[in-house]
């Protein structure tokens, strides 16, 4: 078992030492090439993502989220919209190259939306009814009521369930969302996140 240890150790030096030389040089490489004035492989990633995020109009849509969110109440349907097209945007972004924590804020962000738009889309009503509004609702739930008694019990389960997860994500957006926005600002992403509400109050 010694033997085996010591023969792992050797094998983990010997591609460990290389990766470590090869890791120098292109650090040496990027230095060299800040100091003649020439953009670093980081930076030249940094300024592509920049521009994806202008062509993909992510400032736009994320604005839109937060203006569709004013009237969410009387109708969730164009905020759900808004989040879906924010969330297809944002799985299109390319984290090749990048800063490592540009790279994992832009994953946190991407993970985030991904599951808000995976949760809202079990929502126990179906979003395209939600569209139709209050009457067709109201037939729907009429419609189940009659081919089921028991369907408010169930389905008042399923949405109090549905509401809670929504809750919990929402609050987790919140808490990592401040550190995304902070390395955004860091490698000014042209991104304007909303303000916090209890902040502007």
């Amino acid at each position: 078992m010694k033997y085996l240890t010591a023969t792992s150790a050797v094998i983990v030096s010997l591609l460990f030492l290389p990766s470590c030389k090869d890791g120098k040089e292109a650090a040496d490489t990027d230095t060299k090439n800040e100091e003649n004035g020439n953009p670093s492989l980081e930076s030249k990633a940094v300024d592509a993502f920049k521009e994806q995020v202008k062509s993909l109009e992510l400032n736009e849509t994320m604005q839109a989220v937060e203006a569709a969110e004013a009237t969410a109440e009387e109708n969730p349907s164009p905020m759900f919209e808004s989040i879906f097209s924010l969330n297809d945007k944002l799985q299109e972004l390319k984290t090749d190259d990048l800063p490592e924590d540009l790279k994992a804020a832009t994953r946190t962000l991407q993970n985030m939306m991904g599951s808000m738009s995976g949760h809202i889309k079990k929502l126990p009503i179906p979003i395209d009814l939600i569209t139709k509004g209050e009457e067709a609702i109201t037939a729907w739930v009429g419609e189940r009521m009659a081919a089921d008694p028991s369907f408010m019990e169930s389905f008042g389960s399923s949405m109090k369930g549905w509401e809670k997860e929504m809750d919990k994500l929402g609050k987790a957006m919140e808490d990592q969302g401040d550190e995304v926005e902070e390395v955004y600002k860091k490698y000014e992403i042209p991104i304007d996140f909303p303000e916090d509400k209890e902040e502007e109050e």
